[in-house]
């Protein structure tokens, strides 16, 4: 029997890098275990065999208790999750129970897009102009200062969850006061009470993969129509015209992490560049989702999935490049709400040269209703291969190919 438990607050309830972590966790001889507010959400317990607690995980003396509790039978070697929402308290945890993790202090600056903006800020790091607000109308005052358009967004949710593009007074009110009035599920907060108002910065979107103070990479994220934010593609490692702007953007990331005194663990860091230079946009300290962890395994052979496990269980974490080829990945948007009617050229897709992998998340029946967000999404295709056009071209293809058909 396994004595030795890493304990997960939380995961992804349909799977995801959340089961991924799990599933590795297994494979290195531990034994996960899910602490769960909610285990009936999660599709694949049962299916993995996992060992699952029912614990408020809203509450860290909750789930402090119930860790003290499995530590008089087994051996407790992590502490971790893969939800922005609990890093905090497993961070804390771990801390509390002398255990490997992330730095508590630097993960509560992280972990809010307002503090770390201050931060950054401070620190002399170039981030978009902000303020942050918890009304309609401080938020319309705000964006007058900043100037039009602007983009309004909640300080603790992921996923573009929330973040709208706003071009005047009226969209800017309306929309604070819709997220200001949201109820969430599966979150340790009952509704947002903050609002963060800043500039919409101009320029290429990309996203910066860090393990520890090591840049894995850079990836291109392509995003899909305003005024939302929903993330439809990336491309890894991103290819660019000049080596120029790929040192630039490198050479900013390490003074974001040493703004943020990043040390150990992996983070995800989201930039645009623009002609006076990058431009901070959000520091995620955790992988980046996506199949961003899948494109970096596929083109250099580097398993951040695992080595996030070594790294929370106090092992010997190993980036070493393997391999030097190109990943990308294509979601399939839903453009209508409705409900499925029929999925078509799932098979052509497939047979697309260079795909590895085809998804398709519903099926007919599904009722769809549009959110602006990652909940937008369809399914996805992965595909890899030797250079940077010809890996694009293919996923472009597969993906267009795919047709939802709504009624």
């Amino acid at each position: 029997m396994r004595k030795e438990k890493l304990i997960f607050i939380e995961s992804h309830i349909n799977g995801g890098t959340g089961r991924k972590l799990v599933q590795d966790a297994f494979q290195k001889g531990f034994l996960p275990v899910i602490f769960a507010k909610n285990p009936s959400l999660y599709k694949y317990i049962e299916e993995d065999n996992l060992e699952v607690f029912q614990v408020d995980t809203s509450d860290e003396s909750t789930i402090s208790k119930k860790i003290r509790e499995l530590s008089t039978t087994s051996k407790i070697v992590g502490i971790t999750s893969c939800l922005d929402f609990y890093l905090q308290a497993a961070a804390n945890l771990a801390s509390c129970f002398s255990l490997h993790g992330p730095n508590p202090d630097v993960l509560r600056t992280c972990n809010n897009k307002y503090a770390q903006r201050l931060r950054l800020k401070s620190q002399g790091v170039s981030v978009p102009i902000f303020y942050m607000v918890t009304s309609g109308q401080e938020a319309v005052s705000a964006a007058e200062i900043i100037g039009f358009p602007v983009i309004v967004k909640p300080i603790n949710l992921s996923g573009s969850r929330g973040v709208k593009f706003c071009r005047d007074s009226g969209e800017v009110e309306n929309h604070t006061k819709f997220l200001l009035d949201i109820e969430l599920d599966s979150h340790p907060s009952d509704s947002i009470s903050q609002v963060l108002v800043e500039e919409a910065v101009e320029g290429s979107e990309y996203s910066v993969e860090i393990f520890g103070k090591e840049i894995i990479g850079v990836t291109r994220k392509y995003l899909g129509s305003l005024p939302y934010f929903v993330e439809l593609g990336h491309d890894f490692p991103a290819v660019f015209s000049d080596e120029k702007t790929e040192r630039r953007i490198k050479d900013f990331i390490l003074e974001v992490l040493s703004a943020l005194n990043w040390e150990i663990g992996p983070a995800h860091i989201e930039l645009r560049t623009t002609e006076s230079g990058p431009v901070a946009i959000e520091i995620n300290p955790r992988l980046g989702g996506d199949y961003i962890s899948d494109l970096i395994f596929s083109a250099f052979g580097i398993d951040l999935v695992s080595q996030t496990v070594s790294f929370i269980t106090g092992s010997e974490v190993t980036l070493e490049k393997t391999k030097s080829h190109y990943a990308s990945v294509r979601f399939i948007p839903y453009l209508l709400e409705g409900t499925v009617k029929s999925i078509e050229g799932v098979a052509f897709a497939k047979q697309v040269y260079g795909v590895s992998e085809v998804k398709i998340y519903h099926y007919p029946g599904h009722s769809v209703c549009l959110h602006g967000d990652y909940r937008d999404r369809a399914g996805h295709v992965i595909s890899c291969g030797d250079t940077f056009e010809s890996v694009r071209d293919s996923a472009e293809l597969s993906s267009h190919s795919i047709e939802i058909i709504i009624e």
